[in-house]
């Protein structure tokens, strides 16, 4: 695999994660005032 597949690769996986990530602070966000301030767990993802 060259590193330019490697490197899209590892693009396509990082947009992803940020997309969910995304996904998951707007829901945070649509919640009551009383919740807005709680702490947001991120699952970070390491590629080897």
């Amino acid at each position: 695999m060259s590193s330019v597949e490697k490197a899209r690769i590892r693009n396509e996986t990082l947009l992803k994660s940020i997309q969910k990530l995304n996904h998951e602070i707007d829901k945070h966000l649509k919640q009551p005032d009383s919740t807005k301030f709680t702490t947001l767990k991120v699952k970070k993802t390491f590629l080897d």
